[in-house]
């Protein structure tokens, strides 16, 4: 009886040894870690996208990182010079500017239609 004991035991502490490990490992997927491969940070901020108010940055690259709806190109004529960019995103209706974007992301995970307005 007493080796029957032991071997019970013993599954139900590999058992707690597995899920322990599986949860460690669940942790270090969803947390931003700075040795992470490539793909890997990718597939973390591949579908998150800003909420109003709130902006999405990964701490690993340059800029935001998310889909914006549409790139808005300005080919209105002006006069004299202006500060304000003539291309940016629209994303929910809310403008950003092309430096505070992760451009690099942006091409590599986005299909951005751009409209010119005149």
């Amino acid at each position: 009886m007493e080796k029957h004991q032991d071997s019970h035991d013993r599954l139900v502490i590999a058992l707690l040894a597995l899920i322990v490990l599986a949860l460690i490992y669940i942790g270090i997927r969803l947390t931003p870690m700075h040795g992470m491969k490539g793909e890997m940070r990718k597939e973390m901020y591949q579908h998150q996208t800003p909420i109003k108010g709130e902006e999405i940055k990964n701490p690993l690259t340059k800029g935001l990182q998310f889909c914006p709806d549409v790139k808005i190109v300005d080919m209105m004529p002006m006069s004299g010079t202006s500060t304000m960019p003539r291309e940016y995103y629209i994303y929910s209706d809310t403008r950003y500017e092309i430096a505070q974007m992760d451009s690099n992301w942006v091409a590599q995970n986005c299909s951005v239609k751009e409209q010119k307005v005149y």
